[in-house]
Formats: C-alpha cells, sequence, structure tokens
C-alpha cells in the first residue's frame, strides 16, 4: 500500500463510482437495451430491464408506476409471482457477481437480494406456489431458493455449458 501513501491517483473509470439506488435512479441518454420483460398475471402491468433498474409500467402504455433501482447492471430476466405480488430479477455484473432480487410491487420495496456465483445471472422462474425461485448461472450450474430465508434449497451442477433458463 505504499503507492497510496505516495499519492497514487484513484484511476477508476466514473462509471465504477457512480451510485445508483432508488434515490439516484440511472438518467438515460437514449432508450435502455431491453433484455427482459414480463406481465403481471392479471395482464396490468408490464415490467422491462433497464440499467441498474426494472421500469414497471402499467399494460395499457398509460405511464409508468414505479422504476425498482438495484445493485444489477445488467437485468437478464423478470418475473412476477404467481400472485403477481413480487418480481424476481436476475442480473448482475458481468464477470464480478450474480444477484437474484426479490421486489414487492406494490411497496417498491426490495425484500431480498441474494448474491449468487461470480458472473451474471440468469432465466429466473418461481415454483407455483410462490415459494422458491429458481435461476440458471454462468458457472454451469441451476439452482432454487427459499425467498423467505435467502436459502439455496436446489443445486444442480450437471450443465457443460451456461445455464441461461430455468
Amino acid at each position: 500500500h505504499n503507492w497510496i501513501a505516495q499519492g497514487a491517483l484513484d484511476d477508476s473509470p466514473d462509471t465504477a463510482k457512480v451510485v445508483f439506488d432508488m434515490a439516484h435512479p440511472p438518467v438515460y441518454s437514449k432508450a435502455p437495451y431491453i433484455t427482459a420483460i414480463d406481465y403481471s398475471p392479471d395482464g396490468s402491468l408490464l415490467a422491462v430491464s433497464g440499467y441498474h433498474e426494472v421500469l414497471i409500467h402499467k399494460a395499457d402504455g398509460s405511464g409508468l408506476v414505479s422504476r425498482l433501482v438495484g445493485l444489477s447492471a445488467r437485468i437478464e430476466s423478470i418475473k412476477f409471482s404467481p400472485d403477481g405480488k413480487l418480481l424476481a430479477v436476475t442480473g448482475g455484473l458481468p464477470a464480478r457477481m450474480g444477484e437474484l432480487q426479490i421486489w414487492d410491487v406494490a411497496k417498491k420495496e426490495l425484500k431480498n437480494s441474494i448474491t449468487v456465483s461470480h458472473d451474471t445471472i440468469y432465466g429466473a422462474s418461481w415454483s407455483p406456489d410462490g415459494k422458491h425461485v429458481a435461476l440458471g448461472c454462468a458457472d454451469n450450474t441451476v439452482r432454487a431458493f427459499d425467498i423467505k430465508t435467502s436459502k439455496q434449497v436446489f443445486f444442480n451442477a450437471a450443465h457443460s455449458d451456461w445455464a441461461l433458463d430455468t
């Protein structure tokens, strides 16, 4: 750490210093690249991926309902729970970490943030009872988590390549 004491400059890129959260959402110069989209079970809402966020729109096109801003820069899948009350979001920071987010849609509140593997994660799907979320990983695994406890309840490493969906 002598180089720091000797006055080394922080040469981190500006994008590494920016904080995105609910109070500081991303600002777009053009429309974000859409990597994931899902309708709520009742068809009233449309969830669309953005940069560090999921944008919840009224499905009839009449307006934006909320912006759910989280840690993951890249969003790879979005799935409403069977009852439509929760939203599972998979993504991460490529080559750094994967994250499963569970959002309370009505409260616009992050209920769980579960770090998974060392790369972006994919393909969220809910169990029919809404208690578990399965996902695929770039480390060739498929996993499932109990959303109340955040504990991993299933692990399968039998894939020969990235598991992009469940």
